[in-house]
């Protein structure tokens, strides 16, 4: 492991699947009839990923690497690098039949996994270990990100002021993320910019 170089996290969502169901999207070159095969939807969205909307969200909301853990200007982290989150969503069997030539962050698997996958998970060398996805919660994520920011390569940066202070999108509140707004007084800011944006 390189010290000098900050971590990439990586995160794995598992869901339901087989295998053997997996296919290119596209199986056929007319419109028309991908229209009438995929019942006049045009999204091709595969409902077995549905139940893993929220460990999507839940990757959204770590740390991409961590010089996001960091107390960092905003400015400075918008014109130094431009990281995407990495996460790999794949079917719970692959993580019985595929090697991972890298170290995961973090595994989260849907409820209804089988439980030789979910054994699997929890016995590989992730960093935050693998957990389901009604284990998710807020405590959980100030843990995890505090637990990342202990476990850094570079070990100068000073801790984010508030690592402490992380939300969930929920139906009641609609917070952004935390790179543009300061949770501490997130919600004044939102109504400050509201008022802005109505004038």
């Amino acid at each position: 492991m390189n010290y000098n170089v900050p971590q990439y996290y990586r995160y794995i969502v598992l869901f339901k699947g087989e295998i053997e169901d997996i296919e290119p999207i596209l199986q056929v070159s007319d419109m028309s009839a991908l229209r009438s095969f995929n019942s006049g939807r045009m999204h091709l969205f595969d409902e077995s990923l549905i139940p893993i909307l929220p460990a999507i969200e839940y990757c959204l909301h770590m740390p991409r690497t961590e010089m996001d853990t960091y107390d960092t200007d905003t400015e400075v982290l918008d014109n130094a690098y431009d990281v995407p989150q990495e996460i790999l969503i794949m079917p719970d069997m692959g993580l019985l039949q595929y090697p991972f030539p890298f170290q995961p962050t973090l595994i989260i698997y849907a409820d209804d996994c089988l439980e030789e996958v979910k054994n699997r998970a929890k016995s590989l060398d992730a960093v935050l270990g693998a957990v389901s996805i009604s284990d998710l919660s807020v405590n959980l994520l100030m843990k995890q990100w505090n637990v990342l920011f202990d476990k850094r390569n570079l070990k100068n940066g000073e801790k984010l002021a508030d690592i402490d202070k992380q939300y969930l999108l929920d139906s009641e509140k609609n917070y952004y993320y935390r790179h543009f707004l300061r949770p501490d007084n997130m919600e004044m800011q939102i109504m400050f910019i509201m008022q802005f944006l109505i004038q």
